[in-house]
């Protein structure tokens, strides 16, 4: 009677791991078809005349804006190449599995999925200033491709930093102080805390364009990363981040709140945060507040 009790508990375990698996499956794809559809079919439909796209306003000059995002690019760029070229390995624990990766393995993490993201930016807003100083203008083709990186990366600049702060580095402290102490240096504090810090005085500085009808934007790119985190744990065996494993009988509903947070939450919040700070005449207490609020969601120590 043990034998059987044991072997069905067992057999009811591997169901619901095999259920869970399944309905995060299902929650990925029907999310990416959602955003694929919308930013095909929908999106275009919505204004078919295609209108210039709007530019920034630049409470500063633009000579400024421009070497702001040309000193945060090459910043950017640094740090991302000094990550590639540590030579010290990486360890990634999860569920007594301890792996170790270098060089471009450190970039299997989200966090440096959107640092990287936010270096693109800082390229090509840079490039539209200096082409909006000393030409006609900047191509739309590099204005829409700005303002989509801005789309990606700045609501999840807060993302990225509530999740590092207030969820990783909390549990971290508990299991695994040495990676607490890892993420408290200076290259790892610039990719969540400057990460945030910075794109709120982008906001403040140049207030660059979001359309509230790109939210797939951001649910593609987070669902793409979820693929991939999926194919890294075929290939190492493990997850960066624990609640994006779907063996737990809790992670449909991670996934569903993740999501839910991403392109229901922080991004038409930022869209309504751009809208609030443009039309208000005098621009310091908004700007003041946006700084004070990216600072809530920093840990330095």
């Amino acid at each position: 009677i043990r034998r059987r009790s044991i072997s069905r508990s067992i057999m009811i375990a591997s169901y619901g791991a095999k259920g869970s698996r399944a309905a995060c499956a299902t929650i990925v794809a029907v999310a990416k078809s959602v955003s694929v559809y919308h930013l095909v079919i929908v999106t275009p439909s919505l204004d078919p005349s295609l209108p210039p796209l709007p530019s920034a306003s630049y409470p500063l000059r633009l000579e400024v804006v421009a070497l702001l995002r040309a000193s945060a690019a090459l910043l950017w760029t640094v740090a991302l190449w000094c990550a590639y070229r540590d030579p010290s390995e990486a360890k990634i624990t999860h569920r007594g599995r301890t792996v170790s990766v270098r060089n471009a393995g450190r970039f299997v993490t989200f966090t440096l999925w959107c640092n990287c993201v936010l270096a693109a930016y800082w390229w090509s807003s840079s490039a539209a200033a200096l082409l909006e100083l000393h030409s006609k203008g900047a191509p739309r083709a590099l204005l829409a491709c700005t303002q989509t990186l801005w789309e990606v990366a700045f609501p999840l600049s807060w993302l990225v930093a509530i999740i590092v702060s207030y969820v990783l580095i909390p549990a971290g402290r508990k299991t695994q102080p040495e990676w607490v102490a890892v993420c408290l240096q200076w290259r790892a504090l610039l990719f969540h805390n400057g990460y945030v810090l910075a794109c709120a005085v982008e906001l403040t500085l140049a207030q660059p364009p979001m359309a509230a009808s790109h939210w797939p934007i951001v649910l593609l790119f987070g669902t793409t990363y979820v693929v991939f985190a999926y194919a890294v744990f075929r290939h190492l065996g493990v997850y960066c981040y624990f609640f994006l494993d779907p063996h737990y009988a809790w992670a449909p509903l991670a996934y569903v709140t993740l999501l839910t947070l991403l392109c229901g939450v922080f991004f038409p919040a930022c869209v309504a945060l751009t809208e609030w700070l443009c039309g208000m005449s005098n621009q310091l207490p908004g700007s003041v507040l946006v700084m004070a609020a990216a600072l809530m969601t920093c840990t330095w120590r």
